[in-house]
């Protein structure tokens, strides 16, 4: 059939609006600061007719929730959330479906035709259970059109717990950036990378994540490897200043048991530490500290606080540096460290609630764009200003 002039600019207008991704595509969902505490949300939408959503962006976990409207209990969200029964795109999965079994958090009764269930549980108090499908998400565009990702397979949830720290905080579910076969990342490619600049700053708009091919893969490389498909690494010491703490380095190494290692998760904010580890950090910020700041012992955790103003009282305190295998250095300044609140700021380096366990956090990530190749098996650090990826 012949087309006008006019009819091949409509079309060409419409697929510059909504464009369908496929293995290897490239999508920037938006970023948004959490204004309770140090989270960062992923903004997309889910469903037809799509509804919008804030979700935790996570890479310490693999599975892609949001919740249901048919939820009890609830998170405390403002808002509508998510109906599969009113979405013309939501597919039922069965326990027959390998995506099912691909699933760490799957629950499967005797039958196999039975629909696939989830149930996930979060260090902090949260939990989530609900029924697994497929379906599309819809991701804008920075020409204000619609990137559609079909297919996807995520979990509604039915009866969400969390204790009273994290209700207030509001999104509406996690996505987990872990890599496995079922999840977002392993759908569109290979790789993915984030730029964080600050995620304490409300103003701060530069904070980016690309997922598929297109990603940021640049800055200095160090070996990663995916245990039950999380991000392990391998971390060789620690300094403070110039004094390199006396920490073997057999207490970061990952043994048979999961988790033990060193994780990177964008899903805290704190970076974790071993028991040995954290005395030995612990003790030489103590030594630096205690002589000129008042500490204050009863916070309600667990943490290391002092009375005082961050930007005042902590000029002039040394980087810490975090060593990693091939030479890739995370550097982390005063910011990257302590957390402000009110006139008491807290480090933001705690004792691990696992033996033999430790995680890089969101905090100790600022200032730099960190990159996954997966198939290289590698992770990038680059200290970057964030607003200069903007213009790439």
């Amino acid at each position: 059939m012949n087309s006008s002039p006019v009819d091949c600019i409509e079309r060409n207008r419409i697929s510059s609006v909504t464009r369908f991704a496929t293995l290897g595509s490239y999508v920037q969902p938006s970023l948004v600061i959490d204004s309770v505490g140090p989270l960062l949300f992923v903004k997309f939408s889910i469903g037809n007719p799509p509804v919008p959503q804030h979700v935790v962006m996570d890479t310490g976990s693999t599975f892609l929730w949001v919740e249901d409207s048919q939820c009890d209990p609830c998170l405390n969200v403002d808002g509508s959330r998510y109906n599969h029964m009113k979405s013309t795109t939501y597919n039922k999965l069965s326990c027959q479906d390998p995506y099912c079994n691909d699933i760490l958090s799957h629950v499967c009764n005797n039958s196999r035709s039975d629909p696939c269930s989830y149930s996930v549980h979060y260090e902090g108090g949260l939990s989530s259970t609900g029924i697994v499908g497929k379906e599309q998400l819809s991701f804008a565009t920075s020409d204000d059109g619609t990137v559609i990702v079909p297919n996807v397979v995520f979990g509604y949830g039915l009866n969400q717990v969390g204790e009273n720290h994290l209700i207030d905080h509001q999104f509406r579910g996690i996505l987990g950036l872990g890599h496995r076969s079922s999840s977002l990342v392993a759908k569109l490619g290979s790789k993915f990378s984030y730029c964080i600049g600050s995620i304490t700053d409300p103003n701060y708009e530069y904070n980016s994540l690309s997922l598929g091919d297109g990603a940021s893969i640049q800055g200095d490389p160090t070996p990663m490897e995916i245990v039950n498909g999380l991000y392990f690494l391998s971390l060789e010491g620690i300094m403070i200043g110039t004094t390199k703490l006396g920490i073997d380095s057999s207490e970061f190494k990952r043994t048979t048991k999961f988790p033990t290692g060193v994780c990177i998760d964008a899903g805290t904010a704190p970076t974790w530490l071993t028991t040995k580890a954290y005395v030995a950090f612990t003790d030489e910020v103590t030594k630096l500290l205690d002589q000129l700041l008042t500490r204050i012992k009863d916070d309600g955790t667990s943490n290391l606080c002092y009375k005082g103003i961050i930007d005042q009282d902590l000029i002039g305190f040394p980087v810490v540096t975090f060593q990693f295998a091939g030479g890739a250095d995370l550097v982390l300044d005063m910011e990257s460290l302590f957390l402000q609140n009110s006139d008491v700021f807290c480090m933001q380096v705690v004792l691990s609630p696992n033996e033999g366990f430790s995680a890089i956090g969101l905090l100790a990530q600022q200032s730099y764009n960190v990159a996954y190749d997966i198939e290289a098996n590698k992770l990038y650090v680059q200290r970057i200003d964030c607003e200069l990826l903007s213009d790439i």
